[in-house]
């Protein structure tokens, strides 16, 4: 008669064990990774090999090396050679240790972090004889320091994308925090975790999973250049829970520069919420490529666009800092309302040496407006002699130089006051 009086396992249970069973190979496997290597113990092990070492030489020299001299004449004095080549080699081996054990221990009293392999720079590894492998499942022991030292350098990713597979499986089980942090991984290896796309997708638009960690997806698939996450991305603008996740999510899709720009244009054309086009205008801004400008200016010129938008389209241009970008700002002036007349007027003052070429030229336009002459002419007339100077001086054409000091004298009074002025620019022409 059979013990077993349970019966055969449902499908079910045996899953259930399956899962089980699996789940504790991995915490075995996860129990063999060393936060960081003893030193005293690794010190002791490494001086007292080379002491061994030590004895061998001193035996060698006094008891070998004479006796195979003076019994086998030239034979002995090549096995002597021989010897002494591989206790040379052997010697230097365990030197090399009892050098590599100081040198990390070095390491770590100047950066805080316990034992750092000179290879990987990554604090968390395993150990094998003094030999360091990183170990993605690792990450799960990363504090937020070690791991943003960690997270700086380049060498260290060489062995990290063929772990795509183990981030993947532990990614689920582990809490936000650490789920943020590997999504932090996959994106510093870029294309290399190109495997881990799908899973991230997954990740971004569930939202079941916290912000940060969403967020955190959005950049990994950023620096994989995975363009599938953009419409997603684009949709969370304006829903951040504080300006903190606002910003991110912003930062994010800027991360896809120029290939994001058709759909945030798309997006602002099919958009009537203020905050979510503002938004779209700061990120256009921050991609800075010329493209966007007619867009932007198009918000400007258009009266029934919002007022928070329309302040990010002219935040944008002045982001872009290119001549392209001042031209349609100094450009919109003339309509410009009196308060954002004055933002742009701040914006020329702190970018002179891209705004003021292009004010100077302008007093020369015969189609130019008395308003508008007076607007360029109070900007132009905010900034003292040495300051022109100055600005003349890190132009690079002269031949712009001379022709702009000469419009701007003609336009200049003659009046005292603005003799400082004329001998300056009399120095460039």
């Amino acid at each position: 008669m059979s013990d077993d009086l349970t019966g055969p396992m449902t499908k079910k249970e045996e899953e259930e064990l399956q899962k089980e069973l699996q789940e504790e190979e991995l915490q075995e496997e996860l129990n063999e990774v060393y936060l960081a290597p003893n030193f005293a113990s690794d010190l002791i092990s490494a001086t007292l090999s080379l002491f061994l070492v030590i004895i061998v030489w001193y035996s060698f020299l006094q008891v070998i090396y004479p006796f195979l001299y003076l019994a086998l004449d030239l034979l002995g004095l090549i096995a002597a050679m021989l010897i002494m080549m591989f206790l040379l080699t052997y010697t230097f081996a365990k030197g090399g240790i009892l050098l590599s054990v100081l040198a990390y221990q070095s390491a770590t009293w100047r950066t805080g972090i316990p034992y750092i392999n000179s290879k990987t720079k990554c604090p968390y590894l395993e150990r094998k004889w003094l030999t360091f492998s990183c170990r993605a499942e690792q990450l799960s022991e990363f504090d937020v320091p070690a791991f943003q030292k960690c997270h700086k350098e380049e060498m260290w990713l060489q062995c990290w994308p063929d772990r795509v597979p183990s981030i993947l499986q532990v990614f689920d089980s582990y809490p936000p925090k650490k789920q943020q942090q590997l999504g932090f991984l996959l994106a510093s290896m870029r294309e290399n975790a190109q495997s881990a796309g799908f899973k991230m997708l997954e990740v971004l638009t569930d939202e079941a999973f916290t912000m940060d960690v969403r967020l955190a997806a959005g950049y990994a698939l950023a620096e994989m250049k995975n363009e599938a996450a953009l419409p997603p991305l684009i949709e969370m603008v304006g829903t951040g829970a504080d300006v903190r996740q606002e910003q991110t999510i912003r930062a994010v899709i800027t991360r896809f520069k120029e290939r994001a720009i058709p759909q945030i244009i798309t997006a602002l054309n099919t958009n009537n919420d203020d905050n979510k086009s503002g938004g779209f205008v700061e990120i256009l801004g921050k991609i800075g490529d010329e493209s966007s400008i007619p867009t932007l200016l198009e918000i400007l010129m258009k009266e029934t666009s919002e007022e928070y938008t329309r302040l990010q389209s002219i935040y944008a241009l002045q982001e872009m800092a290119t001549v392209a970008s001042y031209k349609a700002l100094i450009g919109y002036l003339e309509k410009a309302p009196e308060e954002e007349k004055e933002i742009i007027k701040d914006s020329c003052l702190s970018k002179k040496l891209i705004s003021f070429p292009i004010l100077i030229e302008l007093l020369t336009h015969a189609e130019i407006s008395e308003e508008y002459y007076i607007e360029i002419g109070d900007i132009l007339a905010q900034v003292q002699a040495p300051t022109y100077d100055k600005l003349f001086t890190e132009l690079e054409n002269k031949e712009l130089v001379q022709k702009l000091a000469s419009i701007l004298k003609e336009h200049t009074p003659e009046e005292e006051e603005f003799l400082p002025l004329h001998e300056v620019l009399d120095q460039y022409i």
